[in-house]
């Protein structure tokens, strides 16, 4: 509770003012909308008196009086139609604007998580809290709040001019309003729960939804289509009974809303009759009490809606703080820090001052409880090229991708130009450094987009004619390095080509040196290829390194592949065994020793003379 009243304090306290004014429209268009009885009330009260007079002037003067009742009735209700209008307009508008504020918080703080804490949460359960959870805090902040103090006003207000009316008759129609609040209690506790349990369920929904969007080549690959459809049965009969469950429990608490609202209205039928005729009240006071009355019910209602909008709303609220609760494991440096170290290291505001040195130093890290590298020790020295080598799950990727530090080791420490990464300002480094992965991510837009989204400025729709035709031709330019130009020549709009959802339309080996292009793109000081050549063919293979080694020098250039070819010009190659660097040199020595490395190129040569064979 307490984490929840923090969360609706942040995002309301910069609409304070706002709150303000919408609770000052709420108090007017009560008071306007309780007077509208007494104005009945009194009209009547004037027509009871003057039953027995028919003379004209007594009927000129009723006439008139009449006149000016319906004109202030008309000029009451202009007020309330105005109000109310009013009041929506700043309430809703407002909670419009916290659910902005949420969301873009929500959407920066997920940007802000490390790469492992981001591995550790599903897709389709991220996007069930950016979107029903989301919208849940919204109708919290606004709906909620709008009929709470509606009703909360009201309900007072009006209260007064039924007891100035009956005291007794009073008392006697709000025993329902008692037992209201003893049921929303009992039952507004279950809808938190169940209402919680929903909202887990659909994110299961959502995230193998998900799941299966993004791996439908595997499930059909695998004829696995039945299989995925009965576990998503599953889910969804999950979350069909969670949801069944919130509707019954929202469908009692309606009903016995109603009823208790209705109640109050038969014991004023039953009980008000014996005051008329004892002439406790008269009866234009039993029909103006009737009107405040039903004037109740709906705020009756309303607090039951408003019950379970709050019970929503706070069963969001947790789940969202679970994911604002997450702390990013890469966090920026001190400033201060920085700024010292920048008077002897330019390079930590300038990118493009990067010498690309790096060392590890006692390097350990494991992404469970094993570490998967373990004391790792070497020196690339700046405009190298090293490589990285052995078999799958050895710690190549690993090692790789701390040198952008999306992940920083669990022990010792990974340093470019003389300094620890921890010290750089996450911006710099990455934007010094180009990685082009493995499985590198498309999104699902032109080739263009892709390969130039390094380029802040690239997306922009109001961008310089003249820097736009700029950029094209270091996209065209990358891409011949890349070996795209005959894969964009059979593309009917080119690099104005829709790739599709993680670049469906694309082989692998098109979407490997889409992503290879991305990376030359921004001219880095560090260029890491993590077997970016897997997926094409060694001919192609040998096109891209060709176009590479030009790109290649005065640069530090890391190489990470499975196959001698790609590592065999490499000034040092690094063979990693379960997590340690068991050879170490250039292709010569570690042909000449016969170790590993050595074995590895014998069978892929044999392999080579067999398929030509």
């Amino acid at each position: 509770m307490r984490e929840t009243f923090r969360f609706v304090r942040h995002y309301a306290r910069p609409y304070v003012g706002r709150m303000i004014l919408g609770l000052l429209l709420v108090i007017a268009t009560v008071q306007a909308t309780a007077y509208i009885p007494r104005i009945m009330q009194l009209t009547l009260a004037e027509i009871e008196a003057n039953l027995g007079i028919r003379n004209a002037e007594a009927m000129e003067i009723g006439q008139s009086y009449l006149a000016q009742q319906a004109a202030l009735l008309a000029g009451v209700a202009l007020i309330v139609m105005l109000g109310m209008f009013t009041m929506r307009l700043v309430i809703i508008g407002t909670s419009r604007k916290v659910e902005y504020d949420v969301r873009q918080d929500l959407f920066t703080h997920l940007e802000s998580l490390s790469f492992l804490t981001m591995t550790k949460q599903r897709t389709g359960d991220l996007m069930s809290r950016a979107t029903a959870d989301i919208e849940a805090v919204r109708m919290m902040f606004g709906p909620a709040v709008m009929h709470f103090t509606h009703t909360a006003l009201l309900t007072p207000t009006v209260i007064i001019y039924m007891v100035n009316i009956s005291p007794r008759l009073t008392l006697i129609s709000f025993i329902p309003m008692v037992c209201l609040i003893f049921a929303v209690r009992w039952i507004g506790g279950a809808t938190y729960r169940r209402q919680r349990v929903a909202q887990d369920r659909l994110a299961d929904v959502s995230a193998k939804a998900q799941e299966n969007f993004n791996g439908m080549r595997v499930v059909k690959a695998f004829s696995q289509e039945r299989a995925e459809q009965r576990e998503f049965t599953e889910l969804a009969h999950s979350y069909r009974d969670a949801a069944i469950r919130v509707a019954v429990t929202r469908g009692l608490f309606a009903g016995v809303v109603f009823t208790l609202a209705n109640a109050g209205v038969l014991l004023f039928v039953i009980f008000s009759p014996f005051q008329v005729l004892e002439r406790e009240i008269t009866f234009s006071d039993a029909i103006a009490f009737f009107a405040y009355q039903e004037m109740l019910i709906w705020p009756m209602m309303a607090f039951g809606w408003t019950s379970m909008l709050v019970q929503r709303g706070m069963a969001s609220v947790d789940r969202l703080n679970e994911i604002f609760h997450l702390e990013p494991e890469v966090t920026e440096p001190d400033n201060e820090r920085v700024e010292e170290l920048a008077k002897t290291h330019p390079q930590l505001r300038d990118p493009h001052k990067v010498q690309g040195k790096i060392e590890f130093r006692n390097v350990t890290f494991g992404y469970r409880d094993l570490p998967d590298v373990r004391n790792i020790n070497l020196s690339i020295q700046p405009g190298e090229t090293v490589a990285f080598m052995g078999p799958i799950g050895s710690g190549k990727t690993t090692l790789a991708r701390m040198i952008p530090r999306l992940f920083d080791p669990d022990e010792g420490e990974v340093l470019l130009d003389g300094v620890s990464l921890k010290d750089w300002p996450v911006d710099t480094l990455r934007r010094s450094i180009g990685y082009a992965a493995q499985d590198g991510f498309l999104f699902s837009e032109t080739i263009l987009y892709n390969i130039s989204f390094g380029i802040d400025e690239a997306g922009r729709p109001d961008l310089d004619p003249e820097r736009q035709r700029a950029i094209r031709e270091v996209v065209e330019e990358v891409g011949r390095i890349a070996q795209l130009e005959s894969d964009i020549a059979q593309f009917e709009y080119g690099y104005e080509q829709i790739i599709g959802e993680r670049g469906v339309t694309l082989s692998g080996g098109q979407k490997q040196r889409v992503a290879l292009a991305r990376a030359l793109l921004i001219d880095p000081r560090v260029l890491i290829l993590d077997d970016s050549f897997s997926a094409v063919d060694t001919d192609t293979e040998e096109r891209i390194l060709a176009g590479l080694r030009e790109i290649m020098k005065g640069r530090t250039t890391i190489l990470i592949a499975h196959r001698v070819s790609t590592v065999r010009d490499a000034d040092r190659i690094y063979v990693l065994k379960e997590g340690r660097i068991v050879e170490h040199g250039s292709d010569a020595e570690l042909m000449a020793a016969g170790g590993f490395y050595a074995d590895i190129a014998m069978r892929q040569r044999l392999e080579g003379e067999l398929r030509e064979m």
